[in-house]
Protein backbone atom coordinates (compact mmCIF):
# COMPACT_ATOMS: atom_id res chain seq x y z
CA UNK A 1 0.00 0.00 0.00
CA UNK A 2 2.85 2.24 1.21
CA UNK A 3 5.59 1.14 -0.61
CA UNK A 4 6.58 4.07 -2.51
CA UNK A 5 7.94 5.33 1.11
CA UNK A 6 11.25 3.39 1.30
CA UNK A 7 11.86 4.41 5.03
CA UNK A 8 8.20 2.74 6.50
CA UNK A 9 9.88 -0.66 4.79
CA UNK A 10 7.45 -3.21 2.96
CA UNK A 11 4.20 -3.01 5.32
CA UNK A 12 1.21 -4.90 5.36
CA UNK A 13 -2.27 -4.51 6.93
CA UNK A 14 -2.08 -6.59 9.78
CA UNK A 15 -5.29 -5.70 11.21
CA UNK A 16 -8.87 -3.70 9.99
CA UNK A 17 -10.19 -2.05 12.95
CA UNK A 18 -12.79 -0.20 11.37
CA UNK A 19 -14.18 -0.14 7.62
CA UNK A 20 -16.76 1.42 5.90
CA UNK A 21 -18.12 -0.10 2.19
CA UNK A 22 -15.12 -2.82 2.42
CA UNK A 23 -12.99 0.77 2.74
CA UNK A 24 -9.76 0.06 5.98
CA UNK A 25 -10.55 3.33 7.45
CA UNK A 26 -8.37 2.62 10.75
CA UNK A 27 -6.40 -0.01 10.76
CA UNK A 28 -2.50 -1.51 12.08
CA UNK A 29 0.01 -2.00 9.20
CA UNK A 30 3.12 -3.51 10.52
CA UNK A 31 6.90 -3.81 8.32
CA UNK A 32 9.14 -6.45 8.25
CA UNK A 33 11.27 -5.15 11.11
CA UNK A 34 8.18 -5.62 13.03
CA UNK A 35 7.45 -1.55 13.58
CA UNK A 36 3.48 -1.14 13.70
CA UNK A 37 1.44 1.86 12.66
CA UNK A 38 -1.87 2.93 13.61
CA UNK A 39 -3.38 4.19 10.37
CA UNK A 40 -6.18 6.35 9.39
CA UNK A 41 -7.77 6.52 6.20
CA UNK A 42 -8.63 10.72 6.45
CA UNK A 43 -9.36 11.20 2.70
CA UNK A 44 -12.09 8.42 2.31
CA UNK A 45 -14.58 9.87 -0.10
CA UNK A 46 -12.54 12.68 -0.87
CA UNK A 47 -8.79 12.70 -2.12
CA UNK A 48 -6.80 9.80 -0.97
CA UNK A 49 -5.04 10.76 2.34
CA UNK A 50 -3.57 8.63 5.22
CA UNK A 51 -2.26 9.75 8.88
CA UNK A 52 0.62 6.81 9.72
CA UNK A 53 1.67 6.73 13.26
CA UNK A 54 4.32 4.46 14.53
CA UNK A 55 3.29 2.90 17.67
CA UNK A 56 4.04 0.47 20.64
CA UNK A 57 2.63 -2.76 21.27
CA UNK A 58 1.08 -1.05 24.66
CA UNK A 59 -0.13 1.93 22.92
CA UNK A 60 -1.80 0.09 20.53
CA UNK A 61 -3.74 -2.49 23.51
CA UNK A 62 -4.64 0.08 25.38
CA UNK A 63 -6.11 2.26 21.96
CA UNK A 64 -8.17 -1.52 21.73
CA UNK A 65 -9.47 -1.96 25.02
CA UNK A 66 -11.01 1.55 24.59
CA UNK A 67 -8.73 2.99 27.44
CA UNK A 68 -7.56 5.99 25.22
CA UNK A 69 -8.81 7.42 22.42
CA UNK A 70 -7.23 6.43 18.69
CA UNK A 71 -6.30 10.63 18.65
CA UNK A 72 -4.69 10.11 22.32
CA UNK A 73 -2.88 7.14 20.60
CA UNK A 74 -1.51 8.45 17.74
CA UNK A 75 -0.64 11.44 19.89
CA UNK A 76 1.45 8.64 21.78
CA UNK A 77 4.32 8.52 19.14
CA UNK A 78 7.37 9.32 20.06
CA UNK A 79 7.84 9.76 16.18
CA UNK A 80 6.89 12.35 13.59
CA UNK A 81 3.81 11.14 12.27
CA UNK A 82 3.63 10.29 8.61
CA UNK A 83 0.66 12.41 6.14
CA UNK A 84 0.59 10.54 2.76
CA UNK A 85 -1.70 12.37 0.64
CA UNK A 86 -2.41 13.07 -3.26
CA UNK A 87 -1.28 16.83 -4.47
CA UNK A 88 -2.16 17.83 -8.02
CA UNK A 89 -2.34 14.12 -9.34
CA UNK A 90 0.32 13.31 -7.18
CA UNK A 91 1.08 11.26 -3.98
CA UNK A 92 3.32 13.12 -1.43
CA UNK A 93 4.54 12.44 2.44
CA UNK A 94 5.03 14.31 5.18
CA UNK A 95 6.89 13.36 8.45
CA UNK A 96 4.99 16.12 10.67
CA UNK A 97 5.16 16.34 14.37
CA UNK A 98 1.45 15.87 15.74
CA UNK A 99 0.82 19.38 17.04
CA UNK A 100 1.74 20.60 13.58
CA UNK A 101 -0.66 17.97 11.72
CA UNK A 102 -4.20 20.35 10.55
CA UNK A 103 -6.87 19.25 12.84
CA UNK A 104 -9.38 18.46 9.89
CA UNK A 105 -7.39 15.18 9.30
CA UNK A 106 -7.55 13.93 12.62
CA UNK A 107 -9.99 11.49 14.55
CA UNK A 108 -12.34 13.16 16.71
CA UNK A 109 -10.45 13.53 20.50
CA UNK A 110 -12.86 11.17 22.08
CA UNK A 111 -13.05 8.96 18.75
CA UNK A 112 -12.94 5.28 20.22
CA UNK A 113 -13.01 1.88 18.78
CA UNK A 114 -15.69 0.17 20.46
CA UNK A 115 -15.29 -2.96 18.69
CA UNK A 116 -16.40 -6.14 20.26
CA UNK A 117 -14.26 -8.33 17.79
CA UNK A 118 -11.03 -8.03 18.67
CA UNK A 119 -10.06 -9.61 21.60
CA UNK A 120 -8.05 -12.26 20.03
CA UNK A 121 -6.01 -9.86 17.99
CA UNK A 122 -5.31 -8.26 22.07
CA UNK A 123 -4.47 -11.80 22.97
CA UNK A 124 -2.33 -12.12 19.74
CA UNK A 125 -0.24 -8.81 20.70
CA UNK A 126 0.28 -9.63 24.15
CA UNK A 127 1.40 -13.00 23.83
CA UNK A 128 3.86 -11.79 21.07
CA UNK A 129 7.68 -12.30 22.31
CA UNK A 130 9.59 -9.79 22.88
CA UNK A 131 13.49 -9.48 22.77
CA UNK A 132 15.41 -7.55 25.69
CA UNK A 133 19.71 -7.58 27.13
CA UNK A 134 19.87 -7.87 30.14
CA UNK A 135 23.41 -6.46 31.32
CA UNK A 136 24.17 -8.50 34.68
CA UNK A 137 27.24 -8.53 36.40
CA UNK A 138 28.98 -10.68 38.75
CA UNK A 139 31.65 -7.88 39.59
CA UNK A 140 32.09 -3.89 38.30
CA UNK A 141 34.88 -5.25 35.71
CA UNK A 142 32.82 -8.14 34.46
CA UNK A 143 29.63 -7.36 32.11
CA UNK A 144 27.67 -10.64 30.38
CA UNK A 145 25.34 -9.68 28.31
CA UNK A 146 22.73 -12.31 26.93
CA UNK A 147 19.84 -11.84 25.11
CA UNK A 148 16.49 -13.51 26.76
CA UNK A 149 13.07 -13.59 24.89
CA UNK A 150 9.87 -14.01 27.18
CA UNK A 151 6.07 -13.79 26.37
CA UNK A 152 5.69 -9.76 27.44
CA UNK A 153 3.01 -10.77 29.64
CA UNK A 154 4.50 -13.39 31.80
CA UNK A 155 6.46 -12.43 35.03
CA UNK A 156 10.26 -12.49 35.62
CA UNK A 157 12.45 -11.71 38.30
CA UNK A 158 14.87 -10.15 36.61
CA UNK A 159 17.47 -9.79 39.27
CA UNK A 160 16.70 -13.53 40.60
CA UNK A 161 17.26 -14.54 37.11
CA UNK A 162 21.00 -13.21 36.98
CA UNK A 163 21.19 -14.16 40.77
CA UNK A 164 20.50 -17.43 39.52
CA UNK A 165 23.14 -17.70 36.70
CA UNK A 166 25.67 -16.56 39.59
CA UNK A 167 26.08 -12.93 38.17
CA UNK A 168 24.52 -10.57 40.69
CA UNK A 169 22.15 -7.76 40.19
CA UNK A 170 21.09 -5.95 37.38
CA UNK A 171 22.45 -2.74 36.88
CA UNK A 172 20.36 -1.91 33.90
CA UNK A 173 18.35 -3.66 30.47
CA UNK A 174 17.41 -1.98 27.53
CA UNK A 175 14.38 -2.61 25.91
CA UNK A 176 15.48 -3.76 21.99
CA UNK A 177 11.69 -4.30 20.59
CA UNK A 178 8.77 -2.96 22.69
CA UNK A 179 6.60 -3.90 20.29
Amino acid sequence: MFEKFKFLGKMSIERVLFSFENEPIVFICKNKSGIRYICINTGYGYEPSWLLARSSKRTIIKMLRDEISVLEAMAESLYDIVFIHETEGEIRCERLPFTSIDEKELPDANEKLQNGNISDYIQQLENEEISKDYVCSRKEKMIINEVFTAPESSIIDYDNYCKSKKMGQIKSFIEYAEG
